[in-house]
């Protein structure tokens, strides 16, 4: 059900105006796999063509994180309404 739902996600971030040429699903099982507390999610990474460098830069700067500007609220609020509104649920 939880790939089933993600895969639903995934159709409706595409369709949205975000770039996103195709995901990666990620799903985290253990502290050997970073997972701190024991709970089920799953990431998806949009990609988009010849990226892989970004994703590099952006896995190497995970530790320096907490110490970073986060996006802002109203960003994050206009994409996921972006998604939303290309899900039907």
């Amino acid at each position: 059900d939880l790939f089933d739902l993600g895969l639903r996600i995934a159709a409706a971030i595409r369709s949205s105006t975000l770039p996103c040429d195709d995901l990666h699903f990620v799903l985290n099982d253990g502290a050997g796999a970073n997972q701190s507390v024991a709970h089920v999610h799953l990431h998806l990474l949009p990609r988009h063509g010849h990226d892989l460098w970004k994703l590099g830069v952006e896995l190497l700067k995970r530790p320096l994180v907490p110490l970073m500007t986060p996006v802002a609220r109203t960003i994050l609020d206009q994409q996921a309404a972006q998604i939303s509104s290309a899900l039907e649920l």
